[in-house]
């Protein structure tokens, strides 16, 4: 399912009803049993290691996701010199710059069997030539510009470009994880997402998020349901008739959430999920 940002209005506030109060007292209770999640300190890489990745054909893309991509000799894969990431308020930071390969390894997380039915010696990318660059991502810092290694292999139209900073000091968002044992929302409740471009934030009492819902689903309100420890933030939505004709497809439309106190350090966990939602603070 494909996410797309609406241009919509936002989401309207509404004080919480009793079914989405008591899935937040369910869900807060189960993120407390597996232990609350602690905001990751340090620079963040809220997108992707490989911005605007894409291929010219089926092989080059399966190739990818199996891990099978290798470097051609005859070109340095070295970079000595300085570097810095610079962020959108004017200041900076040095950085060293990976090497080609272990900027590879960082971008790569193989699935072996991506290449199953297909001809392996045709599944395999060689990146015959490669360059440092820089380019632009999203940080828990705002937009960044970052050194990266500019790519090119035989029969792609275009560089695949990798983010050359050591995971040490740009970190990888933590992988959401949903406490386990949670049961299933049920019907007509949305949770926060996540998405690039779309990060949660806030300022002061305001937390403003993305909730992810259907293209059909009407009569959204956005709610939240505040604890001395986290925060649980979603909506609720009137579901399309049954056997209706609806694109299937997760629209993110913004919602801005007023709290009681400003948020802090506690986390935002989705109601549908449990999972805690990475917040700009």
């Amino acid at each position: 399912m494909d996410g797309t940002t609406s241009t919509a209005a936002p989401i309207p506030q509404a004080p919480p009803p009793g079914d989405f109060r008591t899935r937040s007292d369910v869900v807060a209770a189960a993120v407390r049993a597996a232990g609350i999640p602690q905001a990751p300190t340090g620079l963040v890489l809220e997108s992707s290691r490989t911005p605007g990745l894409g291929f010219d054909t089926s092989e080059q893309k399966q190739a990818w996701t199996a891990g099978r991509v290798t470097l051609a000799p005859g070109w340095s894969r070295d970079w000595t010199g300085a570097a810095q990431i610079r962020f959108a308020d004017g200041t900076s930071q040095p950085v060293d710059v990976l090497d080609a390969q272990a900027a590879l390894d960082a971008a790569l997380a193989p699935s072996p069997d991506a290449c199953s039915g297909f001809d392996l010696t045709a599944c395999t990318l060689t990146f015959t030539n490669g360059s440092v660059t820089t380019v632009k991502v999203t940080t828990n810092r705002g937009q960044a510009t970052v050194p990266a290694w500019s790519f090119q292999a035989a029969g792609l139209s275009h560089p695949v470009v990798v983010v050359a900073v050591p995971s040490g000091i740009l970190q990888d968002a933590p992988a959401p994880t949903p406490p386990s044992g949670l049961p299933d929302p049920g019907p007509g409740l949305a949770g926060v997402e996540t998405w690039p471009g779309t990060p949660a934030s806030t300022s002061g009492s305001s937390l403003t998020v993305a909730i992810g819902h259907g293209a059909c689903d009407r009569e959204l309100h956005v709610h939240v349901v505040e604890y001395a420890d986290l925060v649980v933030a979603g909506a609720t939505f009137v579901p399309s008739p049954p056997g209706s004709a609806c694109t299937s497809q997760l629209i993110l439309t913004p919602a801005m959430l007023t709290l009681s106190r400003p948020l802090g350090d506690r986390p935002v966990i989705s109601v549908t999920t449990g999972v805690a939602i990475p917040v700009r603070r």
